[in-house]
């Protein structure tokens, strides 16, 4: 007897059914596993276990078979007095990272040991789960921290999430909906009457709110996210400064600092009697801020005059997320209308995922330096911003109307990456390709070359002046006053770049038997007296293959247009360009995971403009390379999710070892 083929209904009714399961039982693998538990807390008042150096504290257990949860340790700042002439006393961490180790004496003899070192965790209390099953005692040691709480055999709450359900639910239902035999790869995107493209405009935009809403889990399920050390409060600091009437931070710097013969030598800085505010600009005896002022202005600002708090950094993150994919939207759009008007809807999907994937937005997720982002990931989206209303006047003005307006706000978008991500600005060289035939030099172009060039002026001057009042150069963005322990290359030669492109680009993973399946190795290569820089688990041409597999896959070819002849130039010039901001990135940064940012993105539309000319050839072309293409969107996705467990977090809190990090990616949506 034959089974019956699966129609879309049994296999929209099987998702329902998997995603039922998973809510009920992985997201509760915890409740399910502490049923048999009967809770038994401790309450260690801290008086009775706080010393003033190291710690050191013995749990007997009398029962054999335990589960711990909830170690608690509370980190004591250290107090200085700082000399007279600064405006107040300040308490900080220390800059050696505290030590908790903790040993549980099994009943056959055996010791466990688990050790963690961190640092940053002004004021928190950080928690450990460890397996004591069969301990008979646990000696707990403490460096520069205190045991705080402690939770025996915690039973959990059984919990059901209907987002987390309806995101379980959708996923599966999309990557059906696009996979490679889909229909929809023979139906083309602008071949439909308003009222079906009303429904692709309801069904893109639930598919954003479902990247929307899995990023943003992921971010509300690190522990830094809500919590960020004060270290990081760049932002805040320039807003007070702005509300005040002034550029520089309100603290002086320290006695120590402005006695150092250089200091901005990161080994100077490195003395622990030197204190100084780190990844901030030295001059004239005041701190500043190398951040670019754009998102102070638009967000931190307004917030604070307002409310007289600062405003939270995930706040501004989620905005961006939600810019960001409404931008590439549009910006997609418009491109393959001018370009491929003739392809389909899953190819532009094919796209789509491109850019998502690879921008490292899990990686945003798994750290602890959201402020850094800001201004990195805003400049993305001005960039994008940029590509959308230039491309979108070529097609305005084609199609016989004035496409100045558009003209006007893609100038103003890439204008104002000067103002928070000043090296991105060498993109705009990527739409030269497209401007070139609007740029002609005659009377009837005279208005068209005022909108493309009166924003860039506007733009610049505040920009220039506010360089000027902090360093009298309207060209001096600060950046030889860095004060930072490690990364910026002085003297960098062509080995450390030919290196660092190696790292950023070209670096293989390295699989393992053990979740996350992914090895991360700290790189060590010439950069300021070789200096251990952070560990990465390949190069984003090997972490996304549907990267490097597009770039290669674009061999010289006939029956190709114009305009798909431009396309392939301006995605040349992004790959370059790409290559270019990776090596100013290892200049100014060394080797840092989050410049990947720098390049990802752009480095995807390269891609995606390669991919959607190979699908534009022939059919056998087209099939062969449509199947490669969901293959490697899948590894690429599990690339990308193994990101969450590197160790940017790693490296910061307890609540951040492998297994850890795990529950808490499952207990996301709680």
């Amino acid at each position: 007897m034959r089974l019956k083929a699966f129609t879309p209904k049994k296999i929209i009714l099987t998702f329902f059914a998997l995603a039922l399961i998973v809510e009920v039982f992985v997201f509760n693998f915890r409740f399910w596993t502490s049923l048999g538990n009967e809770p038994h807390p401790i309450d260690l008042p801290y008086d009775e276990i706080a010393d003033e150096t190291s710690g050191l504290f013995n749990l007997n257990l009398s029962n054999k078979d335990l589960l711990i949860k909830n170690i608690g340790f509370y980190f004591e700042p250290v107090k200085e007095s700082i000399p007279v002439g600064s405006v107040r006393t300040v308490e900080y961490t220390p800059k050696l990272p505290a030590r908790i180790t903790v040993k549980c004496n099994h009943e056959n003899g055996e010791v466990s040991v688990y050790e963690k070192a961190f640092a940053y965790n002004k004021g928190r209390i950080c928690a450990l789960t460890i397996n004591a099953q069969n301990a008979v005692s646990i000696d707990f040691s403490y460096d520069d921290a205190y045991l705080k709480q402690l939770s025996l055999n915690v039973r959990y709450d059984f919990s059901f999430s209907i987002y987390r359900f309806c995101i379980m639910f959708l996923l599966p239902c999309f990557i059906y909906l696009f996979r490679s035999g889909s229909p929809l790869w023979n139906i083309r995107l602008f071949d439909q009457d308003i009222t079906i493209k009303r429904k692709y405009i309801a069904v893109h935009v639930l598919l954003c709110a479902v990247i929307f809403g899995v990023i943003s889990s992921l971010l509300y399920s690190n522990p830094f996210f809500n919590d960020i050390p004060d270290l990081f409060g760049f932002y805040p600091e320039l807003a007070r400064s702005f509300a005040a009437g002034h550029t520089y931070d309100a603290e002086l710097p320290s006695r120590s600092l402005l006695e150092l013969a250089d200091p901005y030598d990161p080994q100077a800085l490195m003395d622990p009697n030197v204190d100084f505010k780190l990844d901030r600009l030295l001059y004239n005896g005041r701190y500043y801020t190398y951040f670019g002022p754009l998102p102070c202005v638009l967000f931190y600002l307004p917030y604070y005059l307002i409310t007289g708090s600062d405003m939270p950094h995930s706040v501004i993150l989620l905005i961006l997320l939600a810019l960001f994919l409404a931008l590439t939207t549009l910006a997609l759009v418009e491109t393959y209308k001018r370009y491929f008007p003739y392809g389909s809807i899953a190819g532009f999907y094919t796209g789509f995922f491109t850019i998502v994937i690879t921008t490292p937005l899990t990686l945003m997720a798994s750290c602890d330096t959201f402020p850094y982002y800001v201004p990195i990931f805003m400049a993305i989206c001005l960039l994008t911003a940029g590509m959308y209303f230039y491309i979108k006047a070529a097609n305005t003005i084609d199609e016989g109307r004035n496409g100045n307006a558009y003209f006007a706000c893609g100038s103003a978008a890439i204008a104002l990456i000067a103002s928070c991500r000043p090296n991105l600005l060498i993109y705009a060289l990527a739409f030269t390709p497209l401007l070139l035939p609007y740029a002609k030099v005659k009377k009837e172009n005279l208005n068209r070359w005022v909108s493309f060039i009166s924003p860039v002026i506007i733009i610049a001057i505040p920009i220039l002046l506010y360089n000027y009042v902090r360093f009298g150069n309207p060209f001096d963005y600060g950046t030889a006053y860095g004060l930072t322990i490690d990364g910026r290359q002085q003297n960098p030669s062509v080995s450390s770049l030919l290196m660092a492109i190696w790292h950023y680009f070209l670096r293989p993973i390295y699989y393992t038997a053990h979740f996350p399946f992914v090895k991360f190795e700290i790189t060590k290569w010439s950069n300021l007296d070789d200096t251990l820089v952070q560990a990465i688990s390949g190069g984003v041409l090997i972490l996304f293959p549907i990267l490097l597999t597009s770039i290669l896959s674009l061999l010289p070819c006939g029956n190709r247009t114009e305009r798909t002849n431009t396309a392939k130039r301006m995605a040349l010039i992004l790959l370059f360009i790409s290559l270019v901001s990776c090596v100013i990135s290892s200049i100014t940064g060394g080797y840092t995971t989050r410049y990947r940012m720098d390049f990802s993105t752009m480095l995807g539309i390269s891609a995606v403009l390669m991919q959607w000319i190979i699908l534009e050839k022939g059919e056998k072309t087209k099939n062969i390379f449509r199947n490669i293409c969901c293959i490697l969107l899948l590894i690429s996705s599990f690339n990308s999710f193994t990101q969450l467990f590197g160790p940017d977090l790693v490296d910061h809190s307890l609540l951040t070892d492998t297994k850890s990090r795990y529950e808490q990616t499952f207990e996301f949506w709680r």
